[in-house]
């Protein structure tokens, strides 16, 4: 959502995260167990406003390509094209 909104996210290297989080594309990716590291990130991104805009631009990009009204019209085309073009049994047949 973050993303989406063209936020800047700073967010900790676990699980899930750097598949939606891409370091220095789309956000700042630090580990997850370093309070420093954190900090330094967001000062960082307070620092320098060239970077926020990069990052911002592509965040926006990002979401939109991955979870966009497009994206997701295409998913659920695929999901239900199968059921549309299957035959229908016939009651009692």
């Amino acid at each position: 959502e973050a993303q989406a909104a063209g936020l800047q996210v700073v967010a900790g290297a676990i699980r899930g995260v750097p598949e939606i989080v891409v370091d220095g594309e789309t956000g700042l990716l630090v580990p997850a167990d370093d309070a420093a590291a954190f900090a330094g990130a967001v000062q960082r991104l307070l620092k320098d406003a060239d970077l926020r805009r990069r990052l911002s631009h592509g965040a926006a990009r990002h979401a939109e390509a991955r979870h966009g009204l497009r994206p997701a019209a295409a998913r659920l085309d695929a999901m239900l094209a199968p059921l549309v073009a299957a035959p229908r049994a016939v009651a009692g047949q």
